[in-house]
Order: C-alpha cells, then structure tokens, then sequence
C-alpha cells in the first residue's frame, strides 16, 4: 500500500462514520427511536463499504460499462452483504440480538443517499488523480 491508499482509507472511514452519526443525531431530534437510528446508522456504514468496493475496483469510473460488467466476485460479495444486512435488519432473532429494528422504504431511501458521499468524493478523487496524471490504484 502506498501513502494514497493509506490516505484513502482514512478519509473514507471517516465520511463513512461521519454520515453515520450525522444520520444518528438527525434520527434522535425527530424523535426516532433508538433501535431505528442504530439500525440506520449500521446499514448506512454497510452502504458506504458497498460504494467504495465499487470505486476501488478499477481505475474507470465506478459505473462504467467496462466496470460493470468485469469481477463477477464482486457482486457475489455485495449480494452477500445485503443478504446478510437483511437478516440483521429484519429477522426477529437478530433484533433482539443487537437492538435492531425493521426499516421503512423512506428510511432506506436515506440510508442510500447518506452513504453516497462515500462513492462521490472517492469517484471525485479518482477522476482528480487521472486528470493530474498521478496513480489512482
């Protein structure tokens, strides 16, 4: 790993965290309950991971049609990861377990668009690094 990658992991760890507890505190002032703000943070963090798996896949844009179609395992992995989130989110056990709660479709909706600065500024990045001809992976 060079100081990029190093540098790299560091800020989207902390946009990751960030919108987490940004979306937590938001949760707790319209007097969302608890087991719903965790269970929204936690899928939020999930959700940032998933759009930086995208980026750092290829040097092309994450979207692309090279880089959609390249690294099938990529795709088993994310599958994985939702199914898994899933289960947390909504499967009895689980919430007893961790204190989770089932989530509305307008609760997912915000979980997706607060984990989007991750695939945003890391997507920014990327495009930055190749304009100024500096490695990206």
């Amino acid at each position: 790993m060079n100081r990029h990658d190093v540098w790299q992991m560091i800020y989207v760890s902390l946009i990751i965290a960030g919108m987490a507890l940004i979306a937590f505190s938001i949760t707790e002032r319209f007097h969302i309950p608890f087991f719903v703000a965790s269970t929204m943070a936690v899928n939020i963090i999930i959700c940032g991971k998933i759009y930086y798996l995208f980026n750092i896949r290829a040097t092309a844009p994450a979207f692309s049609k090279r880089v959609i179609l390249s690294n099938k395992m990529a795709y088993v992995s994310i599958f994985a990861m939702i199914l898994l989130q899933l289960i947390f989110t909504y499967v009895p056990f689980m919430n007893g377990v961790f204190s989770t709660s089932g989530l509305s479709i307008t609760q997912w909706l915000i979980v997706v668009v607060a984990s989007l600065p991750v695939l945003l500024v890391s997507e920014s990045n990327k495009a930055w690094r190749k304009k100024h001809q500096l490695p990206i992976l």
